[in-house]
């Protein structure tokens, strides 16, 4: 079993194609990993890919995550210190 099985399998019961992995997946890190199979979930399900990863928001995330509470972010996404993984 891959890593991706059951995302695969996920997809085929909601009739969605399978994800395909850049070639430099495990060059990622773990966060750009993430950043980049929430962007193929997202495109996959018609929605907008997010166009980059930020300190700031990271940072907003981790604080959620630690503290087991949803975040407010703000709509605005900080493009100019963004990876782009295009």
């Amino acid at each position: 079993m891959t890593t991706l099985d059951p995302i695969d399998y996920a997809h085929k019961q909601e009739g969605l194609g399978i994800i395909y992995l850049p070639k430099n997946w495990r060059t990622l890190t773990p966060a750009e990993q993430l950043f980049v199979i929430t962007n193929l979930e997202r495109t996959a399900r018609g929605e907008r890919p997010i166009p980059g990863l930020t300190a700031s928001l990271g940072r907003v995330a981790q604080a959620g995550a630690i503290h087991h509470t949803g975040s407010c972010l703000d709509p605005v996404i900080e493009y100019s210190r963004g990876i782009h993984l295009g």
